[in-house]
């Protein structure tokens, strides 16, 4: 309302030529914006027609994939003879049925709309889309492109009818065998369609529909080929023919409907470059008068300035004010002390960039933009300020309009408060609230995923040991008794490894873990491996390979927590590969000297999102409730720490369905080598 009063006075003020002055800016004005709207009119609809033709193009490329596939789905059934097979090619048909019907009712006289929308949608086309293809056909079907687009889909339906008689004959034979042997009389519109689609080269499909029939299952006992087997033959050798021809077809078909799109773009084009061109003379034009004014004017204006120190309604530490555009004009003394800078120095300084790109909060930044947007006051906004020494100091900035005699709005004046220790009360105190909520989470999470590990090793010893006790079995069941005291021997072994699991993991993050090291032969430890493995690989049907360097002797390590790295990773990659597939320990030595020891496995892998979750204690990427193999998640993370210990890394490399490689590198200095010794002494 304050602009609208403002630009009324000044009308009042302009005499009878900048009264014909505004008239003839207006004329410019309603003319640049006619040609304006033109453009997005013209615009628009090339946008609708561009769009209607991606549309036809999406749908083709849907009823292409449902054809290969229906044919396919026919070869499958020719060999096969199972009726899923013949139902998934009708399912697959529905989208050329319903594209035949779309076509069929568009061109009906008159035109049934509401049946081809129908028919667009069984096809697989969306609502938008369908009526959009509708909206095409309806305004350019008379256009030399869309035209033959439309010729090619005809010559098409032709070809799906052939095709579906060729597949009912198909079903005949498969379901009367004995008929089969008999001549068959074929219909004149089917040789038609034989006689359209020739011999030309055959489709890629011709290989997949060629594989269908390599992995046919053969019975042992091989038997002469049924009589009606050549009939089939040429049944599928007439529906690979037209399978061609729609080939041939839809790529017809797509290279029409791309000739449309280009059409229409160029006549965009041109029609946007006209109406640039006479846009761009026109705002010349305007700017150029413009311009004369501004000067004739410019020699006329002048302002002053009036500083009203009315901040009694807003308390602070320091007073600033700033313009119209955001830039300040005015800033106290007490000011230049916060800043250890000249306050003269920040007169003309953009204070409003400086508070939008600083504000703290989106809460408060979107609070401060609405009442700039509407020159209201606001109070409060919280921002941050960096000083040179890398400090951060915290503010409230305050303000209300600046308004004239008449007001007329004239920018801002306020106040500022230094509350940077507020400010880091209140972080220090989320930060804390974060970690009891982190710790929180911790044990709650340690408990899901315990409580399953602990819990099944625990019923297993009271369950067995309390047949023992009761002697449920009778006085004289004697071998049961001492299967199950070996149950109870197992149970406790897996509980006492989960508790040294959780214990080791608990000092080496403690910073209480201490190594014993030794020089370890690699070729006898890699024996122990194999030993302590191999069966278990065996018995899941897992190929397992080990193959270490031969030029490495030895390895300066604590052998037992060497031994429960490798184990650990060792027994991850057999959890996690199904059967057939293979885990291998490869090693060599590093351009520095280093030992480079890497599993691999053909397992199911891991998500990238998921490597850092397993690479955590107790991490697993499936919850306690719902995942398929059971562990306590300290794995990963206890072999990560072993390595680490001894001076080294671990890191992952994984991908779903692709397999997982782990690597871990030993430090020059626990290598025994020859080619060690070699680096040190050329180092040396």
């Amino acid at each position: 309302m304050l602009g609208l009063a403002t630009s009324r006075r000044a009308r009042e003020a302009l005499s009878d030529s900048a009264r014909q002055q505004l008239r003839s800016y207006g004329i410019i004005l309603g003319i640049f914006l006619f040609l304006l709207a033109m453009a997005l009119f013209a615009s628009w609809g090339v946008i609708g027609v561009i769009d209607a033709t991606r549309a036809y193009v999406t749908g083709e490329s849907r009823y292409s994939k449902a054809e290969k596939i229906a044919v396919l789905d026919l070869h499958r059934y020719a060999y096969s003879q199972r009726p899923e097979d013949y139902a998934r090619f009708l399912a697959a048909s529905a989208i050329l049925r319903g594209a035949h019907a779309a076509r069929i009712a568009l061109e009906k006289a008159p035109p049934d709309f509401a049946a081809a929308r129908t028919g667009f949608l069984a096809a697989g086309n969306t609502a938008a889309d369908a009526d959009r293809m509708i909206a095409l056909y309806r305004r350019f079907s008379w256009w030399k492109p869309l035209s033959a687009a439309l010729e090619d889909w005809r010559d098409g339906d032709r070809l799906v009818t052939a095709m579906t008689t060729e597949a009912a004959e198909l079903h005949y034979i498969t379901l009367h065998p004995v008929a089969a042997v008999a001549p068959i009389r074929v219909a004149p519109h089917r040789v038609a369609a034989r006689r359209v689609t020739g011999r030309k080269g055959r489709h890629h499909s011709r290989k997949a529909r060629a594989e269908i029939r390599a992995k046919k299952v053969q019975p042992k006992i091989v038997a002469a080929e049924p009589p009606h087997a050549d009939v089939r033959a040429r049944v599928l050798d007439r529906i690979d023919r037209l399978d061609d021809r729609l080939t041939e077809l839809e790529t017809r078909f797509s290279a029409h409907l791309g000739d449309a799109a280009r059409a229409a773009r160029l006549f965009v084009l041109w029609g946007l470059g006209a109406i640039t061109a006479l846009l761009c003379a026109l705002g010349s034009a305007l700017a150029t008068r413009m311009i004369k004014r501004q000067l004739a004017l410019g020699g006329q204006l002048h302002s002053s300035e009036q500083r009203f120190r009315d901040f009694a309604d807003v308390a602070s530490d320091w007073y600033w004010e700033m313009d119209t555009e955001g830039r300040l004009t005015y800033v106290s003394e007490r000011f230049g002390y916060v800043i250890d800078s000249a306050p003269e120095s920040l007169i003309g300084e953009d204070a409003d960039a400086f508070i939008r790109e600083n504000v703290t909060t989106p809460e408060h930044r979107e609070a401060y933009l609405n009442a700039v947007l509407n020159a209201r006051e606001f109070r409060g906004i919280e921002v941050a300020h960096k000083a040179p020494d890398g400090t951060v100091r915290y503010w409230s900035i305050s303000a209300k309009p600046n308004l004239d005699a008449e007001e007329v709005f004239l920018g801002y004046r306020g106040v500022g408060s230094d509350i940077t220790a507020i400010v880091l009360d209140a972080q220090m105190l989320r930060e804390a609230k974060a970690r009891a909520e982190a710790a929180n989470c911790a044990k709650s999470q340690f408990l899901a995923n315990m409580s399953h590990e602990l819990r099944t090793p625990l019923n297993a010893i009271l369950g067995f040991s309390d047949i023992i006790a009761q002697q449920s079995m009778g006085p004289d069941a004697v071998e049961r008794y001492v299967e199950y005291a070996e149950d109870i021997h197992k149970s406790g072994r897996h509980l006492l490894a989960i508790i040294d699991d959780i214990l080791d993991l608990a000092k080496i993050e403690a910073g209480h873990a201490e190594i014993s090291e030794r020089e370890v032969e690699l070729p006898r430890f890699a024996k122990t491996l194999e030993t302590l493995l191999g069966h278990r690989f065996v018995e899941l049907g897992i190929d397992f390979r080990i193959d270490l360097p031969k030029d490495v002797e030895a390895v300066r390590v604590d052998e037992r927590k060497f031994a429960q790295l490798l184990l650990n990773l060792l027994s991850n990659a057999l959890k996690f590969t199904p059967r057939g597939g293979s885990v291998s320990l490869s090693g060599q030595l590093g351009n520095d000297g280093s030992l480079v020891l890497c599993v691999r496995d053909t397992g199911i892998g891991i998500a990238a999102q998921d490597i850092a979750t397993v690479l955590t204690p107790f991490g697993q990427v499936e919850s306690a409730f719902s995942r398929k193999h059971h562990g306590t998640g300290l794995g990963l993370p206890l072999a990560r720490s072993i390595a680490e210990l001894h001076g080294g890394s671990l890191t992952l490399e994984s991908a779903p369905n692709a397999g997982t490689t782990v690597t871990v590198i030993l430090p020059r200095q626990r290598v025994v080598a020859a080619l060690a010794r070699k680096y040190v002494s050329s180092v040396a």
